[in-house]
C-alpha cells in the first residue's frame, strides 16, 4: 500500500512538473501538444486511483484479541493472593537449579507483589483477610541477582526485592501501600498490628517493628517492645537445621530489638536465661553437656546496662562449669570498664594475676617454659593495650585507670613488662592533655615505644 500512495505522490509531481514546463515553453509548443500531454496524464491519475481502491477492498480484518500471560494479574487482590499460593518454590536447590523457568517464578512472585501495591487500599482487606488463616509459603531462590537467603542467617531488610515467604511478602506489600498513600496509613497500620497481636514468629515481629517505626516513628514503640518481650518469655527450644529459619526462636533477633531501644523491662528475666546447658557432639562424635553463656543474652544486659552489668558478669565468672572460652566473653566486656567499674577491676586482675604466673614459670622443660611466657606475655599486652585505649575519655576515668595501673605494678618484676607499663602511664597522661590527645595515634600497642614528633 505504501508503495501505491508513493507512485500517486510521483505521478501528482510529474504533471505538477509537466504542467510548468509546458506553461514556460508557449512559445516553442503548440497548444493542441499541450491538451494532448495533459490529457494523458490525467488518464494514468485516474488508473493509479483504481489500483488504490482496489486495494483497499483487499486489505485484511484486523481482529483485536486479548493476550493473557501465565501468571498475570487477574483484577482482584484475592485472585492475586490466589496464584501466590500456588507457586511453588519451596524446593528449589539453590546450587543447580537456576533456570530459565525457575527465574520466570521469581519475576511473577515480584510482579504480583506489585500488582497488589499498586491496587492501594482497596487490596488492603483481603491481604489481612489472608494474613489471618496463619497459611505461609516459603520462596526459596538461587539466582545471583536475586540474594533472599541472607534471612536464614537472621537479618532483616525492609524492603525485599524478593521476600523469603508470602507473607513477608504481603507485609511489605502493606507497609508500601501505606508509604504511597498517606491516607492508608491507618488501615495499613491495622492490619500490620492485628498480626503483632496473633504471630508468634520472631521474624515477622522484627519485620513488622521496622514497618510500623517505617509509617509512623515511635507511634507502635510500646505495642512491638511487648511482643518481643513476650516471645523472649517461651521456653527455650533446641532447634537444627530441620527448622525453618522463618520459623526458629531468633532470640538474638528479638534480643536487639530491646537493645535499640534500651528497653530494660527484660532484664530480671534475662539474668535467668543467660547460662544454659546443651549438647555438644565431639570429634569422637559423642555427646557431651556443656554449660555456655548465651551471647545474645550477653550482649542484652551489656547493650542496655553498660557497666551496670559487670556486678551479674563477676558473679557469674567463676561459675566452676563454665570453660575459660565463657569467661573470656566475660572478660572481653570486663576489659571496656576497667578503671570504671570496680568488678571489671576485678575480673581483670585475676586474668593478670595468671599471666604473671606464667611469665614466672619455671618448668624444667624449656619449650614449656617458653610457651607459657608467650601466652602471659599476650594477655598482659592485651590488657594493658586496652588501658590505652579510647579518644575524649574523661579526666575521671583517666585517673582511675592510673590507680588501676599502680595496683598491677606491684605484683609483677618482669622487666619487659614494667616498661609496658611506663608506656601506658605516659599514654593515659597524654591522653589527659588535650593538644597532645589530637596527636596520639588511634591504636595503642604498649610494645612500642610512642613516635617522637
Amino acid at each position: 500500500m505504501k508503495i501505491i500512495v508513493a507512485i500517486i505522490a510521483v505521478a501528482t509531481v510529474s504533471i505538477a512538473g509537466t504542467y510548468v514546463i509546458v506553461s514556460g515553453q508557449k512559445t516553442v509548443a503548440r497548444e493542441d501538444r499541450t491538451d494532448s500531454a495533459s490529457q494523458k496524464h490525467k488518464e494514468q491519475l485516474a488508473s493509479l486511483r483504481s489500483e488504490l481502491n482496489a486495494a483497499n477492498a483487499r486489505k485484511p480484518e484486523v481482529i483485536v484479541q486479548e493476550v493473557v500471560v501465565p501468571g498475570a494479574a487477574t483484577g482482584s487482590a484475592r485472585e492475586v493472593l490466589e496464584y501466590l499460593k500456588q507457586i511453588d518454590l519451596s524446593t528449589e536447590d539453590r546450587r543447580s537449579n537456576n533456570t530459565d523457568a525457575h527465574r520466570i517464578q521469581v519475576r511473577q512472585v515480584i510482579r504480583q507483589f506489585e500488582e497488589l501495591t499498586s491496587m492501594g487500599t482497596q487490596a488492603l482487606p483481603a491481604i489481612e483477610n489472608f494474613l489471618n488463616q496463619n497459611v505461609d509459603l516459603e520462596y526459596r531462590e538461587n539466582t545471583p541477582e536475586i540474594i533472599s537467603g541472607v534471612w536464614l542467617e537472621g537479618r532483616i531488610y525492609p524492603d525485599p526485592i524478593f521476600p523469603p515467604s508470602l507473607r513477608i511478602g504481603l507485609l511489605n506489600t502493606v507497609r508500601h501501600i501505606g508509604k504511597r498513600d498517606a491516607n492508608a496509613i491507618p488501615a495499613a497500620e491495622h492490619a500490620l498490628l492485628n498480626v503483632l497481636k496473633k504471630t508468634r514468629r520472631a521474624v515477622e515481629v522484627a519485620y513488622i517493628a521496622q514497618a510500623l517505626e517505617n509509617l509512623s516513628p515511635e507511634v507502635h514503640k510500646e505495642t512491638y517492645l511487648l511482643a518481643t518481650r513476650d516471645l523472649l518469655t517461651l521456653p527455650i527450644r533446641e532447634e537444627d537445621r530441620n527448622v525453618s529459619a522463618l520459623d526458629r526462636q531468633n532470640r538474638g533477633m528479638l534480643f536487639n530489638i530491646l537493645r535499640q531501644h534500651k528497653d530494660t523491662r527484660f532484664v530480671d528475666q534475662a539474668k535467668t536465661q543467660l547460662v544454659r546447658t546443651g549438647k555438644r557432639r565431639g570429634r569422637d562424635g559423642k555427646e557431651t553437656e556443656v554449660t555456655y553463656i548465651d551471647r545474645s543474652v550477653l550482649g542484652y544486659l551489656t547493650g542496655v546496662l553498660g557497666s551496670k552489668a559487670m556486678p551479674i558478669l563477676a558473679n557469674l565468672y567463676d561459675n566452676p562449669d563454665l570453660d575459660d572460652r565463657n569467661r573470656g566473653s566475660i572478660r572481653q566486656i570486663a576489659a571496656n570498664y576497667i578503671g570504671v567499674s570496680e568488678d571489671a577491676n576485678i575480673i581483670i586482675n585475676k586474668r593478670m594475676v595468671e599471666s604473671f604466673q606464667m611469665l614466672a614459670s619455671q618448668d624444667p622443660d624449656p619449650n614449656k617454659q617458653k610457651r607459657s611466657r608467650y601466652d602471659g606475655l599476650r594477655n598482659v599486652q592485651y590488657y594493658l593495650g586496652r588501658l590505652g585505649e579510647g579518644r575524649n575519655v574523661p579526666a575521671e576515668t583517666l585517673q582511675a585507670r592510673k590507680q588501676y595501673l599502680s595496683t598491677l605494678r606491684v605484683q609483677t618484676q618482669d622487666k619487659e613488662v614494667l616498661v609496658w607499663m611506663d608506656r601506658v602511664g605516659q599514654r593515659l597522661t597524654d591522653m589527659g592533655d588535650p593538644e597532645k590527645a589530637k596527636k596520639l595515634d588511634g591504636r595503642f600497642d604498649p610494645r612500642r615505644a610512642p613516635r617522637k614528633r
